[in-house]
């Protein structure tokens, strides 16, 4: 009980990127721990949610970047080579919106990009297309569901909608949706969805390897934020989704100490990022979270 309080009034929890030399392939076959993992903190916001993508031949990371005080999230970008070079690491602005966003997945579609994110305090999925030089073009409802971190995947002209629902604090309704044109969906029905126990919550976009295709998940047990199964798609179609789980990692497998969280993996061609998480004591933890409680409601500007 005593830590209990103790946690409400003085715990807070921050994210860091991390990144290691390797490919999703080592992900698969490797101890993770042998891996050389470099820690990139920032002392004025908090970054989670990396997701790497290629825009105009070149490879990008997109990101949250999280207010330390309000918590709430903005999506920003930054090319993989800058990233690495501590004297040009720069993210840019990309979407801001009164309401939380996180969680970025691009998708090239049409000869455009279309950028979702996590967008549930606005009570459905909101999209954005863009060009390559990071115009938003236009701005798009996909669907009126407060999906939690949704995931687009496109093949034989249907597109596919992975997300959860919330129905409690930290349980979730895992959905598959399918469309041909992004605007009119239809639900698989639960019954023809089969994916192991934890993997409600999608943990970064489909990695594509060796032929096969793989959905990454939270596992949140015994918390959030307790680790990332890594799952290999047996089907997906119009009528049924099946996977079936081939490796967990949790944050110990990926570096010690006081880092205990982890819940996002995205991997380009020779570079693998995760997000981490830590706790740490702050006097005003308390007032903080009164006033994120108060911008949820009002969508308070950062």
């Amino acid at each position: 009980m005593k830590r209990s309080i103790t946690n409400i009034l003085f715990k807070e929890w921050e994210w860091v990127l991390a990144s290691c030399p390797g490919s999703f392939d080592d992900i698969l076959q490797k101890d993770l721990s042998i891996l050389t993992w470099d820690i990139h903190e920032s002392t004025k916001f908090n970054y989670a949610d990396p997701h790497v993508t290629e825009i105009g031949g070149k490879s990008y990371i997109f990101c949250e970047k999280i207010s330390k005080i309000y918590k709430k999230g903005e999506i920003e970008y930054i090319s993989e080579d800058e990233f690495h070079n501590e004297d040009t690491r720069n993210f840019k602005k990309f979407l801001r919106e009164p309401y939380h966003l996180s969680f970025p997945i691009v998708n090239s579609i049409d000869e455009e990009y279309l950028i979702t994110c996590e967008s549930s305090e606005a009570d459905g999925l909101i999209g954005w297309k863009f060009d390559d030089d990071f115009n938003v073009n236009e701005k798009l409802s996909l669907i009126n569901k407060p999906l939690i971190d949704p995931v687009i995947f496109s093949t034989n002209d249907t597109h596919y909608l992975l997300g959860s629902i919330r129905i409690k604090k930290q349980e979730y309704k895992f959905t598959v949706h399918y469309s041909t044109d992004l605007k009119n969906w239809k639900e698989i029905p639960p019954r023809d969805i089969k994916t192991s126990s934890q993997s409600s919550r999608n943990a970064g976009g489909f990695i594509f390897s060796d032929r096969e295709i793989y959905r990454l998940s939270q596992i949140l047990e015994p918390s959030y934020g307790s680790g990332i199964e890594i799952n290999r798609i047996v089907s997906l179609s119009r009528s049924e989704y099946i996977e079936e789980k081939v490796k967990e990692i949790r944050p110990v497998d990926i570096v010690s100490g006081k880092y205990d969280g982890l819940h996002t993996l995205t991997a380009s061609k020779n570079k693998i990022y995760v997000d981490l998480r830590y706790s740490k004591i702050d006097l005003f933890a308390f007032p903080k979270k009164i006033i994120r409680r108060i911008r949820k409601y009002l969508y308070l500007p950062k």
